[in-house]
């Protein structure tokens, strides 16, 4: 899946603050994805659905997505170089940020 050019532009993608279209991307990589690939491509969805609501300002769902995407980083076995933990950690401020009503400061996939 990493070497994928599609997973590579989403990253890109995601990394440029252009969440819909990493998204899009990001989706079509999960529902290709095979064994330990399904949670790890599951992270990043929901990750970039996730900022992409919160770009529309559409707090409830923003909250929804990127705790969903927290919950799916306890089922990735294989990170493939990605530091989930530092993840984690920006997502949670950002879901905090929004509990608070606040804009979140986007994530950067490294």
């Amino acid at each position: 899946m990493t070497d994928d050019p599609r997973f590579i532009q989403a990253v890109a993608l995601f990394n440029a603050g252009d969440f819909f279209e990493a998204g899009d991307l990001f989706e079509e990589l999960f529902f290709e994805a095979v064994r330990d690939e399904v949670p790890l491509a599951r992270v990043f969805l929901q990750v970039s659905v996730g900022f992409h609501h919160a770009e529309m300002l559409q707090r409830r769902p923003a909250v929804e997505r990127l705790e969903e995407g927290i919950r799916a980083m306890d089922e990735v076995t294989n990170a493939r170089g990605f530091d989930l933990a530092a993840l984690r950690e920006g997502v949670g401020r950002a879901v905090a940020a929004l509990k608070r009503g606040e804009r979140p400061q986007p994530v950067r996939l490294a």
